[in-house]
């Protein structure tokens, strides 16, 4: 909230105050204040690729960025499969329904610490004291408190219907959306709750029977069609008793990683530890290579590949003061190291000649007092130093003078906080950052709009980025398995450069047509486009893909990611060029013989013992 902390009043004329938030090399969102009183929040779930993850507000205009709160929760690997190294969740909306105050529930509420705001009505509703239970595969985990309310509607044949208004009236973004739907009264007999959901008039989910006392949902695995608004209607199945209900909602979007390639994580960690080791007083802030706009002052970075590499650090004049950092051998791209005039002291470290890459090593002007005989020996290195150790009195310079500050990059300002994550849980947590600029006021969070009288209608826009969406022929049940957030997910352009716009074709199977394809390291792969006409594609898909993310042998083909981008339904496994099963066992994969019928039991027997 601005609240006109610097006195200056700048939101004056209508004239909004916008900077860029930054989640590592990737935009988040531009800021946009309008109203000095109000409050704003922002939420996203990024994968992190290292032990930290850098938060950046970027000043894009004449105003300073500003942050009011941070707030930063790890999740559970398992925990909205969306969020990929591809790909970051930035949440627009979360509502719950059959609040009856204006109550916030987050923890300890929610474990995970979500803020689920109300969206309050007094007619209709319905509650339950008892503990309202997770799927042990359940992919949101809604909290029972969240769960042990609901809306429903006076008449069966009446309709709960809510809506949000798209940010961007042509393009994007698109949406997804998580509907959170669980039995609170224990029906007998021959009562039914059946429940048909429609999206813009089009159905997108039939025939849903909420479990009673369980959490489940129906959810988006691809986005939603774009419409200027996103009108939900709940209405009753042909064979359902009760009228319909609805416990909560999340709305969000996919944001797809850019084409700006973040510093190696090497690389990264060792500037981190060489900034902190001589408190570099340079414009260090973010990822040192991306984006190029905002690289770091005297840092040289290669283009291209899947991620940057430092490839030249010029700290000349830099006030550095101490031994040279073993660190500076972690940077093992680099062709060229400045650090002269400087306060180094002490012996190089001879892990500096283990960089084969390293060409120029400029040592002018330090007190320097040994020089590794491998360093010297280095035939590709050209070492500049002068002996001055015997006369090293506090100048470095080689005129005595004191040594001339090195000329500062002028850069559009940028803000950086850097969040450490525990090294123990980063190989099984998403980390979810929760931005509040918070927001007082929102423009429609609460607001409730009284349709006809059959009909019940809530705005869940809160003025920013909404809902997420999917296609309603392969939504998936809670209770079906979840895909393995182990494996690459590839979005379904990925799959076109893969296999050039899908060209060459392998062979058909029962459920769709195979493809040849090549990753961006060279390795091949074959990927299967599951037919999208079957309605049993979406189960086989899913059992296909959990059973091979589990097992791994020699002689069962390995998974390498999958593909639930645009409607799609894509696995990618690794290529094998010998022929099929078929050509080995009639001995017609190249020159190779027949395998032998020992050796084929004996397959037989390795695989299944895998696999139990």
């Amino acid at each position: 909230m601005y609240g006109n902390y610097d006195g200056k009043n700048s939101l004056r004329n209508n004239i909004p105050l916008l900077f860029d938030l930054y989640i590592g090399v990737n935009l988040w969102k531009t800021v946009n204040i309008s109203d000095p009183s109000s409050r704003f929040t922002y939420e996203a779930i990024t994968v992190t690729l290292g032990d930290f993850v850098s938060v950046c507000l970027i000043r894009t205009g004449s105003w300073i960025p500003f942050i009011s709160l941070l707030e930063l929760r790890p999740l559970k690997s398992t925990l909205y499969p969306a969020a990929s190294s591809s790909s970051n969740i930035v949440f627009s909306a979360r509502r719950n329904f059959g609040e009856k105050t204006d109550k916030i529930i987050r923890y300890p509420d929610d474990p995970h610490d979500r803020i689920w705001k109300p969206l309050t009505n007094t007619a209709n509703l319905i509650s339950t004291t008892s503990i309202v239970r997770n799927y042990q595969t359940d992919l949101f985990e809604a909290p029972s408190a969240v769960m042990q309310t609901a809306t429903t509607t006076a008449g069966i044949n009446d309709t709960i219907e809510f809506y949000w208004d798209s940010e961007i009236s042509n393009v994007g973004p698109y949406y997804y959306a998580n509907l959170f739907i669980c039995e609170l009264e224990d029906l007998s007999g021959k009562d039914v709750r059946e429940i048909d959901i429609y999206v813009g008039g089009v159905l997108w989910f039939e025939h849903f029977r909420p479990p009673y006392l369980m959490s489940a949902y129906v959810y988006s695995i691809s986005e939603l069609e774009h419409l200027d608004r996103y009108q939900f209607t709940l209405k009753v199945s042909k064979n359902s008793t009760r009228p319909p209900i609805i416990n909560a909602v999340e709305v969000y979007s996919l944001q797809t990683i850019g084409d700006a390639a973040m510093t190696n994580i090497g690389d990264a960690e060792a500037m981190l530890a060489i900034k902190a080791g001589y408190k570099v007083k340079k414009n260090w802030a973010g990822d040192p290579c991306a984006p190029k706009q905002y690289v770091w002052d005297g840092v040289t970075c290669s283009n291209g590949g899947s991620d940057s590499r430092i490839i030249a650090l010029n700290l000349s004049s830099s006030g550095l003061v101490g031994l040279v950092s073993t660190s500076f051998s972690s940077l093992t791209a680099i062709t060229s190291l400045d650090l002269s005039y400087n306060n180094l002291s002490g012996k190089i470290p001879d892990s500096l000649a283990d960089i084969s890459s390293l060409h120029v090593l400029n040592l002018t002007g330090n007190c320097i007092t040994e020089i590794p005989e491998s360093l010297k020996k280095k035939e590709s290195l050209t070492l500049r130093f002068d002996n001055n150790s015997d006369t090293c009195n506090g100048s470095n310079s080689p005129t005595g003078d004191s040594p001339t500050p090195a000329t500062k990059k002028k850069l559009t300002t940028t803000i950086i906080i850097v969040i450490s994550v525990v090294p123990a849980i980063l190989l099984v947590v998403l980390v979810l950052i929760v931005w509040r600029i918070i927001r007082k006021h929102p423009a429609g969070n609460h607001e409730v709009v009284q349709a006809p009288s059959e009909t019940r209608q809530f705005n869940v826009d809160h003025g920013g980025n909404q809902m997420s969406p999917g296609n309603h022929q392969f939504n998936l049940d809670h209770k079906d398995s979840q895909l393995p957030s182990e494996s690459r997910q590839f979005m379904y352009t990925e799959l076109e450069n893969i296999t050039k716009k899908f060209s060459h074709t392998l062979g058909k199977g029962g459920f769709g047509t195979v493809f040849h394809g090549s990753l961006e390291d060279g390795i091949e792969v074959a990927v299967k486009m599951c037919s999208l006409s079957s309605e049993q594609a979406p189960t086989f898909f899913l059992a296909e893909v959990e059973n091979l993310s589990k097992v791994r042998h020699k002689n069962l083909v390995s998974l390498v990611g999958y593909c639930t981008d645009r409607g799609c339904m894509a696995v990618v496994y690794e290529y094998m060029p010998l022929g099929s099963l078929e050509d080995h066992l009639t001995g017609k994969a190249g020159n190779s013989r027949a395998l032998s019928w020992a050796e084929r039991l004996q397959i037989v027997l390795d695989a299944a013992q895998d696999v139990l």
